[in-house]
């Protein structure tokens, strides 16, 4: 396969899957390792993806929530179930909690199902109630809102309204980067008031997001880092960054 071709393959592969893996690339194509690794670094300074640690990802330009949900569910797949376990493991019985919408809060979503913990849940995601929903253990709150089936949750007004009239416990908070300087980041601007609302109405806010999404830019400006108090991700995350979180007081969970 020529170079050109096997660029506009590598394309493909990561509008389907969301992410690509130099590994799997190397065995897909058969060619060398260094061979994948050039070509990501020619698409990237084409602006077609982000290189990260192990492949490349959709670059900032196509990063945005157009992406079909089931692509972005299935980024980082494993990262996710990771940090959805861990999310679950931290709520206690008697819990008020709001699940963002996410595929990462998702995941924590489905470990609650099993856990008959005797919680509220309060979401704006309409993939989480359908999970949660009918479970006799869990009072489930639905905000309501603008829907949008990219996101497969509400937004908007109504939405906005909900959440300003409310206090939890805990905040699970999804974002799309973060960045030391400029804070928490989301890929589009409509969830901007709603996330606010949200964190404005927790004792605590916990950050869901793997290790990735780290030094990763995105389109909006949600919230300075020091409304954290605990920040959980995976385990690929390296130690110089969980001791830039822990020297800002936020608590890192992986």
């Amino acid at each position: 396969m020529s170079q050109f071709k096997r660029k506009d393959a590598l394309i493909k592969l990561l509008q389907e899957n969301g992410e690509i893996r130099v590994t799997d690339l190397s065995k897909f194509f058969r060619v060398s390792k260094n061979t994948i690794r050039r070509d990501l670094e020619k698409l990237e300074n084409e602006g077609l993806l982000q290189k990260v640690h192990g492949g490349a990802i959709l670059s900032f330009n196509s990063l945005g929530y157009d992406i079909p949900y089931k692509k972005r569910e299935n980024s980082f797949k494993l990262e996710k179930v990771e940090i959805g376990r861990l999310g679950a493991s931290i709520i206690k019985n008697g819990d008020s909690i709001i699940l963002d919408i996410g595929t990462t809060t998702y995941q924590i979503a489905k470990n609650l199902a099993l856990s008959k913990k005797r919680i509220t849940v309060i979401t704006n995601a309409i993939n989480i109630v359908n999970v949660l929903g009918g479970i006799p253990e869990i009072e489930l709150i639905f905000s309501g809102g603008t829907y949008k089936e990219a996101v497969k949750g509400c937004s908007g007004f109504y939405a906005e309204e909900f959440f300003s009239h409310i206090h939890v416990d805990k905040l699970f908070l999804s974002c799309g980067g973060i960045n030391f300087e400029k804070g928490i980041m989301n890929p589009n601007s409509y969830e901007i008031n709603v996330k606010r609302n949200m964190i404005k109405s927790a004792k605590e806010v916990i950050l869901v997001a793997h290790h990735e999404k780290i030094g990763k830019p995105s389109f909006a400006i949600l919230s300075p880092l020091d409304i954290l108090n605990v920040f959980i991700t995976d385990k690929g995350i390296p130690l110089e960054i969980v001791a830039e979180f822990e020297k800002r007081g936020i608590q890192v969970l992986h």
